[in-house]
């Protein structure tokens, strides 16, 4: 990601994000930027569950984010570089499934106004 401007919410977001499906209570993971309260991960590990989240450190833009998933076991990582990364979380995110979708998702956090993200390099393996 190279830039963000999610200046409408301090909970304004960015960021890689794994789902479950497409349905908007579904289980998901993602790493994200937000506007005013630091790089951070969120999740829903259950469809229907609540939201959960752990915080990271303030965070310069650009910023490289990383989720990597190995079984159930998913891990999120930030840096500056692009070979240097610092761990934030890691967690068993068991209702994925095996056929999860990828993508990247931009949120305002307040309806009716955009908030908008630039990502320069994508790369899903």
């Amino acid at each position: 990601m190279s830039y963000f401007d999610g200046s409408v919410n301090a909970w304004s977001k960015v960021g890689p994000m794994l789902r479950s499906s497409t349905a908007s209570n579904s289980a998901y993971y993602m790493l994200r930027a937000t506007h005013g309260n630091n790089i951070s991960a969120q999740w829903r590990n259950n469809t229907g569950n609540n939201s959960s989240s752990v915080s990271g450190p303030p965070y310069n833009v650009p910023v490289y984010m990383r989720i990597t998933k190995s079984g159930n076991t998913v891990t999120s990582s930030f840096g500056y570089n692009g070979s240097n990364w610092t761990e934030l979380d890691s967690r068993s995110m068991n209702n994925l499934g095996s056929n999860f979708l990828v993508g990247v998702a931009v949120g305002s956090h307040t309806a009716g106004d955009y908030a908008e993200g630039r990502f320069e390099i994508v790369s899903i393996r």
